[in-house]
């Protein structure tokens, strides 16, 4: 009896082991169900065309593609993050994207990179939208500056605190924010976009001196005091000094 149901448990089992290798076997063999065409979503500083043609899938007949195919093209672009990839019931492939997002222009050693909010250096491709953001200058005598690394200096930083802290504390002050310069010494210059004027912040307290900025701003009409102002001073501790031109003497006479 015992030897009748050892026989009938091995029968079972090498069945069993017949079932799952056939199923495995007929799933590596059935074909790959071609994709009908590529939809591309979450995209903002490029077209989906373009990010299509970076990963050679613009003209897809005659491609053996498949989801996993399709990501590891894609995640190669220098704008994207990361790249979600599934098959729909129509037969389209959609293609979920998310870019880093673009924090500055940096302008250094005659070289043009992109930052983003952790500092990190991207290219400045063609066709590129949306990407209205402020240019940053600063001198980089290490020649630290590398394309997709992180630019982790004392400059960097400070314009970097400059950049977030107008963008958090008011829209449309960071809309007109034009320029920060850092020289050598670290001192930074800011420039808006709609007055003639720079604004000298110097050094540390970036924060600090960008949100007095921001506030000076909502109480004055930038082209109103454009002829009379030659700069703002926030370098002094708790002090803002108004440089003004000799138009406002002329004014002030008649």
């Amino acid at each position: 009896m015992d030897k009748l149901k050892n026989i009938l448990n091995l029968f079972f089992t090498l069945a069993t082991m017949a079932l799952v290798f056939y199923i495995a076997f007929a799933a590596s063999d059935r074909p790959e169900r071609k994709p009908a065409g590529i939809k591309i979503s979450g995209n903002f500083y490029l077209a989906g065309e373009q990010y299509l043609e970076f990963a050679r899938l613009d003209e897809i007949s005659g491609q053996q593609l498949t989801a996993g195919i399709v990501r590891d093209r894609i995640i190669k672009h220098p704008y994207i993050k990361s790249v979600r990839v599934r098959m729909e019931n129509d037969g389209y492939l959609s293609v979920k994207v998310e870019e880093y997002i673009i924090r500055g222009l940096l302008l250094v050693n005659d070289e043009d990179y992109y930052v983003t909010g952790n500092l990190t250096l991207l290219p400045v491709v063609p066709y590129t939208v949306n990407a209205d953001v402020p240019v940053i200058t600063l001198n980089d005598k290490e020649n630290r500056a590398r394309l997709y690394n992180k630019l982790n200096t004392r400059e960097m930083k400070s314009a970097m605190k400059v950049v977030e802290s107008a963008r958090l504390f008011d829209d449309e002050f960071y809309r007109e924010l034009s320029q920060v310069d850092i020289d050598e010494t670290g001192n930074i210059t800011v420039f808006l976009s709609n007055v003639n004027y720079p604004v000298l912040l110097g050094r540390e307290n970036e924060v600090k001196k960008t949100a007095g900025l921001a506030s000076l701003t909502r109480y004055t009409d930038g082209k109103s005091v454009n002829d009379y102002l030659k700069y703002i001073d926030f370098r002094y501790e708790n002090l803002i000094y108004l440089g003004f031109s000799s138009k406002i003497l002329e004014g002030t006479s008649s």
